[in-house]
C-alpha cells in the first residue's frame, strides 16, 4: 500500500461537484458524530478506555522487561515511567466508572463487572490470618454470586455480547469448574475471533511503536518502518467494514477517542487519492 497523502482539506481550494460532495460528506460525518454524542453511554466509553489502558499498560510492562533483560538501562527507565503513568490513567478511569450513572444495560454490565474487580480487591486486602477470617470470606463469596447472577442477566438482556468489553477471565461460582473452564476457553476464542479488536489493537500498537521513536528528546520521522506500519495499520482501521450495529459504535468510539485516527479521517486522502471520511462513512454501512 502507497503512503498516505497528507494534503489536508483545510486551506485546499475545492470546485465544482466535488467540493460539494466533500461538504455534504464531512457535514454527515460531523452529524453522525454528534448524534452518538448524544445516545452514547459514557460508562461503555469508560469501559472502552479502561480496557484499552489494560492492554497499554500491558505493552509498556512487556517493553520495559526486554529493555531490562538486553540491559538497555534508559528505555527500561522510560517504558516503566509510561508504565505507572498508565496504570495512574486505569485507577482515574476506574474512579469515573465508579462515579457515572449508566444509561444502557451494556453500561450497567460494566459497572456490576467493575463491582466484582472491587470485590476481588477487598479480598486481596483482607489479612489472611484476621481474627473470624472465614465468615468475613464467606460473605465475600456471597457477595460475589449476587454480583455474578445480576451481571449473568444483564448481560443476556443487552442482546449482544460483551466480551469485547470485559475481561471474563474471573471465575463464575454459579457455573461448574468443568464448564467455567469451558467457557474460558471459549471466551478466549472469541477475543480471538473479533476482528474489529485485532484491527484496533494493531492501530494502537503501531501508533504506540510509532511514537515511541521519538522518545529521548527525537522528532517524530515519517521515513521510518515504524511509521509505514502505522500507515498501513491506519488504512486497515479506517476501511474495516463494520457487521453490526455494536461494531459501526465501537468503531465510531475509538474514532472519537484516538485523536490521531480522528485528524487522518477529516483531513486525509489514501495512496489512491480518495478521501478518508469517504471511506470511513462507506465502511459504517453494514453487510448482509
Amino acid at each position: 500500500m502507497a503512503k498516505r497523502s497528507h494534503t489536508t482539506i483545510r486551506g485546499q481550494e475545492e470546485k465544482g461537484s466535488l467540493a460539494a460532495d466533500h461538504a455534504n460528506v464531512a457535514a454527515n460525518f460531523a452529524k453522525m458524530l454528534a448524534l452518538t454524542e448524544e445516545r452514547r453511554d459514557l460508562v461503555l466509553e469508560y469501559g472502552r478506555q479502561l480496557g484499552t489502558s489494560i492492554n497499554r499498560y500491558d505493552e509498556l510492562d512487556k517493553k520495559s522487561t526486554i529493555a531490562h533483560r538486553e540491559k538497555r538501562d534508559r528505555d527500561k527507565t522510560m517504558f516503566g515511567l509510561a508504565r505507572d503513568e498508565e496504570y495512574d490513567r486505569e485507577l482515574a478511569i476506574r474512579a469515573m466508572i465508579a462515579l457515572t450513572k449508566a444509561s444502557s444495560l451494556e453500561g450497567v454490565a460494566i459497572q456490576l463487572h467493575e463491582a466484582i474487580v472491587t470485590v476481588a480487591f477487598l479480598q486481596d486486602d483482607f489479612p489472611e490470618d484476621a481474627e473470624n477470617n472465614f465468615p468475613v470470606k464467606q460473605r465475600f463469596r456471597q457477595l460475589n454470586r449476587l454480583l455474578f447472577s445480576a451481571l449473568g442477566f444483564v448481560d443476556k438482556a443487552a442482546g449482544e455480547k460483551l466480551s469485547s468489553l470485559i475481561e471474563c477471565s474471573m471465575p463464575n461460582p454459579w457455573t461448574a469448574p468443568e464448564e467455567e473452564n469451558a467457557r474460558y476457553a471459549e471466551w478466549k476464542l472469541s477475543q480471538e475471533r473479533d476482528e474489529l479488536k485485532v484491527v484496533i489493537e494493531a492501530h494502537r500498537s503501531a501508533l504506540n511503536a510509532w511514537k515511541d521513536t521519538a522518545r529521548g528528546g527525537k522528532d517524530l520521522e515519517c521515513d521510518t518502518a515504524e511509521y509505514d506500519t502505522f500507515c498501513e495499520a491506519e488504512f486497515a482501521f479506517i476501511s474495516y467494514k463494520c457487521k453490526s450495529h455494536l461494531e459501526a459504535q465501537r468503531k465510531v468510539s475509538y474514532a472519537m477517542e484516538c485523536r490521531e485516527a480522528r485528524e487522518s479521517i477529516k483531513a486525509d486522502q489514501g495512496g489512491d487519492g480518495k478521501w478518508y471520511f469517504s471511506t470511513f462513512l462507506e465502511s459504517l454501512r453494514l453487510v448482509d
